[in-house]
């Protein structure tokens, strides 16, 4: 008796929320910063983009989840006395999952975020470091943003977790140690239909 009257105060609370909840659509893109950083080589960051669609929950006392699927390059240039100058770019298809919690002010809704995400690396402008990177991505953002209409303005950190190098015998043993991976700073703009 006490588990089914556990399972129905679950299922309301949980219909409640959803009740309340709302589901909105929207295209994202932005502009995002990246470098990472590598034992014995110059290191300087270089710029990519980011587009997608997005999807958002908006949920009670001013939390929203969001998550979507994104396009977004990421790279690096680098010097070194092994690799002389070499700039690598990847084009990573992204699935982020981000969690918001903001003030509604009617018109105006700061927030701030954290996220997850996870992605994989489908194309590159190849050179050593290029050869050597993992495909797989995931990582954490945090950062703050704002819902003005149907607008959102985003700004994060995010920092790719894992080895920026997968082993390849080929890799110069400066990028070989290194743990490092991308890490940098996205602005994002969100339209909802």
């Amino acid at each position: 008796m006490k588990r089914k009257l556990f399972i129905a105060v679950v299922l309301m609370a949980v219909t409640g929320v959803m009740a309340s909840a709302q589901l909105k659509f929207g295209v994202r893109a932005g502009f995002n910063s990246s470098e990472a950083s590598i034992k014995e080589v110059n290191t300087k960051s270089i710029a990519g983009y980011h587009v997608g669609l997005a999807a958002q929950i908006d949920l009670p006392t001013g939390f929203a989840f969001q998550t979507g699927l994104s396009y977004q390059t990421k790279g690096l240039k680098a010097d070194s006395p092994t690799i002389n100058s070499a700039k690598t770019k990847y084009g990573y298809l992204e699935v982020p999952l981000q969690i918001q919690w903001g003030l509604d002010l009617i018109l105006l809704r700061p927030y701030v975020l954290l996220e997850g995400y996870g992605g994989y690396a489908l194309d590159s402008k190849e050179s050593v470091v290029a050869q050597a990177k993992n495909k797989w991505e995931y990582g954490y953002a945090y950062g703050f943003g704002a819902d003005i209409m149907n607008f959102q303005v985003a700004v994060k950190y995010f920092r790719n977790l894992g080895k920026l190098e997968n082993g390849a015998a080929s890799v110069p043993g400066a990028i070989a140690e290194s743990n490092n991976n991308f890490g940098g700073i996205a602005i994002s703009v969100v339209y909802f239909f």
